[in-house]
């Protein structure tokens, strides 16, 4: 109940503070930009940080739900880094991130494609037993 209540609030103040922001961005900000007759492309622009921590418990279970699903976001670069910018951690070195990736992958494809083999006599067997016991089951029900 404290958690949903917490998180509550701070829903609330970030909103607050998005709204303070906004104000300022359209009221002084583009004010001062005018009076002085600056290019508008070059205008900055304020932005709201974040206020409630992240719950790093629940974007894991997210991330593995999607990997479950087989929804892989490793190659998502923007991605990648926006969930190393929420975790608090620095950003990620591509080039080495892409070796280790392709290491990966050059571990995981098998060395020799396996060669089609038909079933072996223990399984055919189970096959002429499942259809003489299908044949049976026919012709009671008939």
């Amino acid at each position: 109940m404290s958690k949903s209540k917490t998180d509550l609030f701070l829903r609330a103040l970030e909103s607050y503070i998005t709204q303070l922001v906004d104000t300022m961005n359209k009221q002084l900000i583009e004010t001062l930009w005018e009076l002085n007759n600056l290019d508008p492309k070059l205008m900055p622009k304020l932005v709201a940080g974040d206020v409630a921590p992240h719950d790093l418990k629940e974007l894991g279970s997210y991330l593995r739900n999607l990997n479950g699903a087989d929804i892989s976001l490793a190659d998502q670069h923007d991605i990648v880094d926006a969930l190393l910018h929420n975790a608090e951690l620095p950003k990620l070195d591509r080039t080495q991130y892409e070796e280790s990736r392709g290491e990966v992958k050059e571990a995981a494809k098998p060395a020799v494609a396996p060669e089609p083999r038909g079933p072996t006599a223990q399984e055919e067997v189970e096959l002429e037993l499942s259809k003489a016991a299908l044949e049976v089951l026919k012709n009671e029900t008939s």
